[in-house]
């Protein structure tokens, strides 16, 4: 069955499907995106090729986000069969059993991804450099090194080392709908009744 246009958020297309769940894209993810590429254009298309590299190192990241809460909803016994790609991130659309435990694994998941991004990362960039100041461990300066870029893999990994530290701040924020404000929901629900949790968070 189709998905009625009338909503904005159906505004999307398959792009494929990996472990029995459907990716999709929303046009304004690729509306978005184009927009990005076009003010990039210029300095003998230098831009162009480290903003497409960003966006795409982008998608991979928070499409394997989406995809841990995926399997954090299949492992604690619920389901899981989509994810959509849109302007503001990712949304995988998961069933877990209706129990604090399991959504508190399905929340968990996703971030936990990036924590694994990060550390695998942080131990290459450590085992070739041997200096701490090759990765950006300033949230506050983000994309900076004390030591500046030493190569262009250095430059990378450096990207894709900020790029999972900023999602994964971003979505351990203890608000609800983001992945903290769940994690936060679950720790109530524990204590209290779910919709007076649901409430708090």
């Amino acid at each position: 069955m189709s998905k009625s246009l009338d909503n904005p958020i159906n505004w999307s297309f398959k792009v494929g499907s990996l472990f029995g769940i459907t990716v999709r894209v929303h046009l304004l993810f690729v509306l978005g995106g184009l927009v990005v590429l076009f003010h990039e254009l210029g300095d003998e298309g230098q831009g162009f090729i480290y903003g497409f590299g960003s966006l795409a190192l982008l998608f991979f990241i928070v499409l394997v986000h989406e995809f841990g809460h995926c399997f954090g909803a299949r492992y604690a016994g619920g389901f899981a069969d989509e994810i959509l790609m849109w302007p503001l991130g990712g949304l995988a659309y998961t069933s877990p059993p209706h129990t604090a435990r399991a959504n508190m694994i399905t929340a968990v998941a996703g971030p936990l991804v990036n924590v694994v991004f990060l550390a695998l990362t942080a131990a290459v960039v450590l085992a070739w450099t041997g200096d701490f100041g090759a990765l950006p461990l300033n949230p506050f300066k983000p994309f900076h090194t004390t030591v500046g870029y030493l190569s262009e893999t250095h430059y990378w990994l450096v990207t894709f080392f900020t790029l999972n530290y900023i999602i994964l701040l971003f979505n351990l924020a203890p608000v609800f709908p983001l992945d903290g404000g769940r994690v936060l929901q679950c720790i109530l629900w524990a204590r209290l009744d779910y919709q007076r949790a649901t409430l708090i968070a």
